[in-house]
């Protein structure tokens, strides 16, 4: 796009002594151009510096190039957006593929074992989590920056606030730890809520061989949080034995929650 917007100023001799700004509709700010940097190459680290504060009167702080000049006068617009651009330097590379994808419809098997990070969209964290988790074996370690809120949640302890389902679900299928929190000062612009960095290791052992059949079951245990096993599971056609029943579901830790579903549901046998 450059290049070409070069080329283009050079033809025309009504752009003799004016002055043309590029950018692109889809800024990218150096944080994101270093993190892809890393990501390419597979190594590297970053810092942030603050700015110098005896030169904070030339900090020009965040900006985009206007071009509306140069597309009003001589009809140039960026077309190459920085995907693919990275796409073609990059197309002999076997290290790096770029996927430009929803990631909910991606099949997340097709490279083989890995290693997934990002920053999840906070709307929908839970099903991003399910759908990485479900890679299942091939998962290495995943690495995910979330809201605080949804951190605590996943890496929650029985008989704690946060602990229901969300955090059996996770949990019974991986190892959560919540690394550390990132304040809103760390964006621009800033959100309303604080963040957290998560780590998830795979359990190579599951709470259960049939990990799905075991979280419907959960499920069933925290329908209504407030209430004790033996009601939420009333009426579900399951047996209700057993002293725990006259316990919530958040006081009972996964092994326990478990165990109970061992007993429920002999054809699948408890791992732990």
């Amino acid at each position: 796009d450059v290049v070409e917007a070069l080329l283009l100023v050079a033809a025309n001799g009504c752009a003799c002594g004016r002055t043309y700004n590029l950018g692109h509709p889809e800024p990218v700010s150096l944080r994101q151009l270093a993190e892809l940097m890393i990501s390419i190459h597979g190594r590297g680290t970053y810092r942030i510096v603050p700015f110098p504060g005896d030169r904070a009167r030339i900090d020009i702080g965040d900006y985009r190039g206007d071009y509306r000049r140069i597309r009003s006068e001589l009809g140039w617009e960026p077309r190459v957006s920085l995907a693919e651009g990275l796409r073609r330097k990059y197309a002999r590379e076997p290290r790096f593929r770029l996927v430009e994808a929803d990631v909910l419809s991606v099949d997340l098997t097709q490279w083989g074992p890995a290693r997934i990070c990002g920053n999840l969209p906070y709307y929908i964290t839970s099903p991003i989590l399910e759908k990485v988790l479900a890679v299942g074996p091939l998962l290495d370690c995943a690495v995910f920056l979330v809201q605080k809120e949804v951190a605590e949640r996943i890496t929650a302890g029985p008989g704690s606030r946060d602990y229901g389902y969300f955090t059996v679900a996770v949990q019974a299928r991986a190892e959560a730890e919540l690394l550390f929190t990132v304040k809103p000062s760390s964006f621009k612009p800033p959100p309303k809520v604080m963040s957290a960095v998560i780590g998830l290791r795979p359990r190579r052992h599951p709470a259960v061989a049939d990990v799905d059949a075991f979280l419907r079951f959960a499920r069933l245990c925290f329908r209504q949080k407030r209430k004790t096993l033996r009601n939420n599971l009333r009426g579900s056609g399951l047996p209700a034995e057993g002293p725990e029943l006259d316990l919530r579901a958040e006081q009972l830790s996964i092994a326990e929650l478990a165990a109970l579903f061992q007993r429920t549901a002999p054809a699948a046998p408890l791992y732990w």
